[in-house]
């Protein structure tokens, strides 16, 4: 299923080319099996109420991916004291930042029944739960079908300089005040561009701009030394997240692939425009994220710590990257 949602990470904006495939109009056109609308807010509430064991859960922001199996899901921001012994991911998803869900039965796995698609407001793949024969039943999702109208999308492109003045505002006076949760908040409001353009304004101690080709060597680094870390995915109203073991990291042409015990996460290093440390407070300790951004300005991934796990290690690593000039 990942190398069919290959295509679905593709950002406009960072490229010349063109695609198409990863539309909901080109999703319906090409469906060969069963494929029906149904509410998106009413559907992500049924699923949260479920406790699917097999589900593979993706998230694709057109920069990266990352892709989770297993019944570890929780539905909520990451809760970084909990032990990296739980080998768990996190899902938060605002339902008003869906446009369209789509229950289909195409490019399925063995094991796989069916797959709920949610789709942005422009129209592009944003996250997909592929579930097995366990709960909830399909049932569940023939009860909320509504009308196969075409949904209404707007065109994104061309707005990558339009910012939230009020997430700027909040972030200069508040910085060290609210904690890693608030932090997460910010990169789901428009999956960091405001938060982006706040970053150079900030003192070094509180965000630092690091040398955009450390991505690869850090990741290889945390691998080698058997680092617990989270990498979290943003998206507009929606953070993904896997705190599971790595298990292997590979590299293909512009693709790092980290393989982990729950799944995958996939990044384009092509599109890697700029790379950030930045640390603030964390009720009384202090906490550091590497946030990853594309030439667009958007938040490809975020790298964070466990705040009781290795949390001196992990300051030492990130304050040793080397910044930009």
């Amino acid at each position: 299923m990942m190398e069919i949602l290959f295509d679905h990470f593709f950002c406009f904006s960072c490229s010349e080319l063109k695609r198409t495939k990863n539309t909901y109009s080109e999703f319906i056109k090409s469906s060969t099996g069963e494929a029906y609308n149904v509410d998106p807010e009413k559907a992500i509430t049924a699923v949260k109420k479920s406790q699917f064991k097999k589900a593979v859960v993706t998230t694709v922001n057109r920069h990266a991916l990352l892709s989770c199996r297993g019944g570890t899901l929780k539905w909520e921001a990451p809760d970084l004291s909990m032990h990296p012994g739980e080998q768990l991911m996190t899902l938060e998803i605002e339902p008003g930042d869906i446009a369209a869900a789509v229950v289909s039965s195409d490019y399925l796995e063995e094991d796989i029944e069916y797959s709920l698609n949610c789709f942005s407001h422009d129209g592009y793949l944003k996250h997909r739960i592929a579930f097995t024969n366990d709960v909830p039943s399909k049932l569940a999702f023939e009860n909320l079908v509504v009308s196969n109208q075409q949904p209404i999308f707007f065109d994104t492109f061309g707005t990558e300089n339009i910012i939230s003045l009020s997430v700027v505002r909040d972030l200069r006076k508040n910085w060290d005040r609210n904690g890693i949760s608030w932090h997460l908040q910010s990169l789901l409001v428009d999956q960091g561009r405001s938060r982006r353009q706040v970053l150079p304004t900030m003192d070094t101690n509180k965000a630092r701009r690091l040398v955009p080709e450390i991505v690869g060597p850090l990741l290889l680094h945390l691998y080698q030394v058997g680092m617990i870390y989270v990498r979290g995915l943003p998206h507009k109203g929606l953070l993904h997240t896997d705190a599971s073991d790595v298990l292997q990291l590979e590299a293909e042409d512009d693709y790092i692939f980290i393989h982990s015990n729950l799944g995958a996460a996939v990044f384009n290093q092509s599109d890697i425009a700029s790379c950030w440390e930045t640390r603030f407070d964390d009720k009384g300790n202090t906490v550091s994220f590497v946030e990853i951004y594309s030439h667009c300005g958007r938040c490809i991934a975020v790298l964070m710590p466990y705040r009781n796990y290795l949390l001196r290690q992990w300051l030492e690593i990130t304050a040793s990257l080397p910044s930009e000039k």
